[in-house]
């Protein structure tokens, strides 16, 4: 919980203690530009995501019919699924490339939140011991 770890090869990356080094470094200015960087990180990663939907899922004509019978099986809410493992389990078998480059995405994108985050904490962190009216009006800018 107190560091950044690899998806795939689960060694650490950095520790949390990295954006606190990264403050001193460049500063409030500088923790700003990284916050909008990595939300433009952020927008491009999921326009890749939105463009493979488009290429690979949206005109496959199998991938149509088994969304919609997926969505159909899925109404109403109150209704459970008979046999959810093989339900499920077919779905996956069936499409696990898809599925696979779609995590990449997935986890691609949360990985940028959670930075965001952490940035987003440390410039909160900052403005309340630097300027309360700072602190204030980022507040209210939020909201």
């Amino acid at each position: 919980m107190q560091a950044w770890y690899d998806s795939r090869s689960h060694n650490e990356v950095a520790s949390l203690s990295l954006f606190s080094s990264l403050e001193n470094a460049v500063g409030s200015i500088g923790l700003a530009g990284l916050d909008r960087l990595l939300g433009l990180k952020a927008v491009t990663a999921l326009q890749a995501l939105t463009t493979f939907l488009d290429k690979s899922v949206f005109r496959d004509k199998s991938w149509v019919a088994m969304l919609e019978n997926l969505s159909n099986s899925l109404n109403p809410t109150e209704n459970a699924i008979a046999r959810p493992n093989k339900f499920y389990a077919e779905i996956v078998t069936l499409k696990t490339r898809v599925c696979s480059v779609v995590l990449d995405h997935l986890v691609t994108l949360g990985q940028l939140q959670l930075l965001r985050k952490h940035v987003a904490y440390r410039l909160a962190m900052a403005s309340k011991f630097d300027a309360k009216v700072l602190n204030s009006a980022l507040k209210a800018f939020n909201k």
